[in-house]
């Protein structure tokens, strides 16, 4: 697993209790009802790790994303 999905899976789990990010094939465990402000605090904790990412390591960024999707 990258470091992105890691962060992503670190973020779904602190923010929503969304054990994996892996899809599991039943509507139980794919879809999650998620308030706008947990949806905000995850959006928000995700802007600042790309924050500090790009700080320390500014070069790497546009190609870290590109590899990934």
């Amino acid at each position: 697993m990258s470091d992105i999905n890691n962060i992503l899976t670190l973020i779904a789990k602190n923010h929503f209790a969304i054990e994996t990010l892996e899809v599991r094939n039943r509507d139980q465990l794919d879809f999650h009802e998620v308030g706008v402000t947990q949806l905000k605090d995850a959006l928000y904790a995700a802007f600042m790790i790309g924050c500090e990412v790009g700080i320390q390591n500014p070069q790497a960024i546009g190609t870290e994303i590109d590899d990934e999707f």
